[in-house]
């Protein structure tokens, strides 16, 4: 499969990759602004803003956008995160246009009205409140807020009550005419895509969208906890949670490929160091899931257990450490580093798939360090030497 980009001379990057395979297209447009590029005045307008563009376009006033995907025999859906907000659409080929303008029409032409943000304020609120009363969901949130000092990955994807019960719709608008710009944006589209046309229709959608100055994003490196810590956090719940929390590195950093690989040898998987331990051996553990919190800037890895009933919270503590340190001490054999080559290689080689997975992994490296660095992935990873794996486990 081939995989090619053109950039319109408003600087919308458009990445494309044809597979005839299904009569099927994947449309994704990525807004380079999520939570943790939000002004201290705009906490959660990202996500805010998300909810808004499918009330009313220029074009599909009062929810038809919704509507007419479906009547096309399509869905369009968006999520926001640290990074990004993106809306994608999957829709039968032969439809492509159509989907194409849908797109246009969310990026560019929506209609602010006071009803439809009443109506979302209220709908997001109640968002809010269920969010911070999933146990799980919380507790990541609140490690985040506690052990990133300068880090805007601290500050919560949804924003937090107050602000939301405080902002108006001119909030809304105004962020939306900010950041929702060709030169803040990038297309990518797969599947059954027709060449000839391609570029045609993105011009005639696109080519008259107006880019503007914005700030430079700094991302933030090694804002990581220099001493060991232990903290508790009392909660209502139904069962205890342990996560602990290890520094993880921006993709643009070259350590990360044999980092993402030693946290996959240690706590990802049934075939993990902490899984065999906990929940073969020991017996101590539900499960053992890892949440990684970096993109752009570094971040962290939150491992979280799930003890089972009645079972010594310190001693799983007490494992953990003594796995962390046979790990430090003697690393990771040739087995362990062979087995998880293979397995990271296979779930990459699984994203070409779907043509959604696949632009979604494209989006996610252009989002970082562009797009390329994604077809080179089998190669990092399989160059990886132990030497390297050992750095990073000593780091």
């Amino acid at each position: 499969m081939k995989i090619s980009s053109f950039t319109l001379d408003n600087q919308l990057k458009v990445i494309y990759a044809k597979d005839n395979s299904n009569p099927l297209i994947c449309i994704q447009l990525y807004v380079r602004t999520g939570s943790a590029w939000e002004a201290e005045n705009e906490s959660g307008l990202s996500h805010f803003t998300e909810h808004m563009v499918f009330k009313s376009t220029e074009k599909f006033p009062d929810n038809l956008l919704s509507e007419r995907i479906s009547f096309l025999g399509g869905n369009v859906n968006a999520y926001t995160e640290y990074d990004s907000t993106c809306f994608y659409i999957t829709i039968p080929s032969d439809f492509f246009s159509e989907g194409l303008e849908i797109i246009a029409q969310l990026a560019r032409k929506v209609n602010f009205k006071q009803p439809d943000f009443s109506a979302e304020q209220s709908v997001i609120i109640e968002e809010c409140k269920q969010f911070q009363n999933d146990p799980e969901d919380f507790f990541l949130e609140y490690i985040a807020a506690d052990y990133f000092k300068f880090n805007p990955y601290k500050k919560p994807i949804i924003g937090n009550l107050k602000t939301l019960r405080q902002y108006k719709i001119e909030d809304v608008r105004n962020f939306y005419e900010k950041y929702y710009i060709p030169n803040n944006c990038f297309l990518v589209i797969t599947g059954d895509i027709n060449q000839k046309n391609l570029k045609t229709e993105i011009i005639a959608q696109f080519s008259d969208w107006k880019k503007k100055n914005l700030v430079k994003k700094v991302p933030v490196i090694n804002d990581f906890r220099k001493e060991t810590t232990f903290k508790s956090l009392k909660k209502n719940i139904n069962s205890d949670i342990i996560a602990f929390v290890l520094p993880d590195l921006s993709d643009s950093n070259p350590d990360s490929y044999p980092l993402s690989l030693v946290t996959k040898a240690f706590a990802i998987g049934k075939r993990s160091r902490l899984y065999k331990r906990l929940f073969h051996k020991e017996k101590m553990v539900d499960s053992i899931r890892v949440h990684s919190l970096s993109g752009i800037n570094d971040g962290i890895s939150i491992i979280l257990v799930n003890p089972k009933k009645k079972t010594a919270l310190e001693k799983i503590v007490e494992i953990f450490r003594q796995e962390l340190s046979v790990f430090y001490k003697f690393s990771l054999n040739d087995i362990e580093i062979n087995d998880c080559k293979r397995d990271l290689i296979f779930y990459y080689k699984y994203t070409y798939e779907y043509n959604e997975s696949l632009a979604s992994s494209l989006g996610s490296e252009e989002l970082i360090s562009g797009y390329e660095n994604f077809l080179s992935y089998p190669d990092k990873i399989n160059n990886l030497e132990n030497t390297e794996i050992k750095k990073v486990i000593d780091e």
